[in-house]
């Protein structure tokens, strides 16, 4: 059986936390920030995906992005398409 996910923060994750819901003016790093805090606070992910309308594995995620970034990890990150993607190679190269 695998071994149970620790979501407990240290006392200054918690705080940059809170600092993010309470004063961050970006919704998604609000809306994810509170869902750390809850599984800080106990809440199973099953519970706190169902709180914030996503999916399970959308919580895992977003507990990965907070450990491997902190609270700049779980803002939305630039989508680059192909074209996108071609258009900057083809002025890089001119």
């Amino acid at each position: 059986m695998p071994k149970a996910q620790d979501y407990h923060l240290t006392k200054a994750e918690l705080k940059l936390v809170e600092t993010a819901i309470n004063h961050d003016k970006r919704p998604e790093v609000v809306q994810r920030s509170m869902a750390i805090q809850l599984l800080h606070l106990g809440h199973k992910p099953e519970e706190v995906a169902k709180i914030h309308a996503v999916s399970k594995p959308t919580i895992y995620g977003w507990f990965a992005r907070w450990q491997n970034g902190g609270v700049e990890a779980l803002a939305n990150q630039p989508k680059v398409d192909d074209r996108q993607k071609q258009m900057m190679l083809t002025v890089w190269l001119w």
